[in-house]
């Protein structure tokens, strides 16, 4: 298969699984602003950022997030030592408040995109599978950016 064709079909599927796709129900949670740092192409790792509403009156989390352009996704978060320095780890799980809004953002709680499969190339968009404990799997396509 050209390398054209082979590019070209991760991104054709998400896209088709995003048309598929069904929006939240009301009550429930919803992804907004989901983007992901574009980067060169030697970097193989990148971050995704993006703000999730959860309009039920029932906390959940996030518990696990593939994405098919890299080998692997982890949640970070990133905290201040007590000398002040900065240090990323990573988490199990991301919980979401009833009623709350969970903003993944540089510098705080964030998506590591590992083993990149593709370049990052600003404008794309990136599908994100995302499973939450209570409310299930959500198909998010966060847009390449600079920042």
């Amino acid at each position: 298969m050209g390398m054209m064709k082979q590019a070209f079909l991760p991104i054709l599927s998400s896209f088709l699984l995003f048309a598929c796709s069904t929006p939240p129900e009301p009550g429930s949670l919803s992804v907004s602003d989901a983007w992901v740092r574009a980067v060169p192409p030697a970097s193989g790792i990148t971050a995704a950022y993006m703000t999730i509403l959860n309009d039920s009156e029932v906390a959940d989390t996030l518990v696990s997030v593939t994405c098919d352009v890299s080998r692997v996704v982890e949640m970070h978060a990133v905290e201040v030592t007590s000398e002040g320095a900065m240090r990323m780890h990573r988490l199990k799980s991301i919980p979401v408040d009833a009623g709350g809004r969970l903003t993944l953002a540089p510098g705080g709680e964030h998506l590591m995109l590992i083993g990149l499969q593709q370049p990052m190339q600003v404008g794309v968009y990136v599908p994100l599978k995302m499973t939450f404990r209570k409310s299930g799997t959500q198909l998010v396509m966060a847009r390449i950016r600079k920042e």
